[in-house]
């Protein structure tokens, strides 16, 4: 299995709960925006600390949404985001 690099996390706002990681995989980038707190919750992806969450996929000239989780998984990530994601939780969540 090929793997997940972790490129790049930076935050977007001055409080520090939304931010921006970038994640390369088979030659994709996939960018993720979250929502993250000090501490985990019940509202958390697993209970953790990221309570929102959108992953897209760069592409040329558009962004693929893969998964979107707000307190809950509106849109369930797709097989090709699950590898993503389980190196953004294990270093984020």
């Amino acid at each position: 299995m090929k793997k997940v690099l972790l490129e790049k996390v930076k935050r977007l706002d001055l409080e520090g709960l939304w931010k921006e990681a970038e994640l390369k995989f088979e030659g994709k980038t996939y960018v993720a925006t979250f929502k993250q707190f000090d501490e985990g919750s019940k509202f958390g992806i697993n209970g953790g600390r990221i309570s929102k969450l959108t992953l897209i996929r760069k592409e040329k000239n558009e962004k693929v949404k893969l998964a979107n989780f707000d307190r809950g998984w509106d849109l369930e990530p797709t097989e090709e985001a699950k590898a993503v994601l389980e190196v953004l939780l294990d270093n984020e969540n």
